[in-house]
């Protein structure tokens, strides 16, 4: 059997994802302050947070909560992702 390869800390705190510049085309109000928003990267951003995989994506499709936190989370917890907006 397969042995599952988890990241080891050291890995994971290497691999912080940093903040990737997107546009919003698309924002959907799901329910009171939430939002399903699609998000296209200005350049592809790597999602994954392990050193020996990457998943590079131009466009993710998020439900966005108050303080622009997503539903979804990560294993250690965290929001993923967070989304923060600058001016125009």
């Amino acid at each position: 059997m397969a042995q599952a390869l988890e990241p080891t800390a050291d890995e994971l705190a290497r691999k912080s994802t940093p903040p990737i510049a997107a546009t919003v085309p698309i924002a959907e109000r799901q329910r009171p302050v939430w939002f399903r928003r699609v998000l296209d990267f200005d350049a592809p951003g790597d999602v994954a947070r392990f050193d020996r995989f990457s998943n590079l994506r131009e466009r993710i499709r998020v439900l966005v909560g108050p303080g622009g936190r997503a539903k979804k989370r990560i294993t250690n917890g965290a929001p993923h992702p967070v989304v923060e907006a600058q001016g125009a």
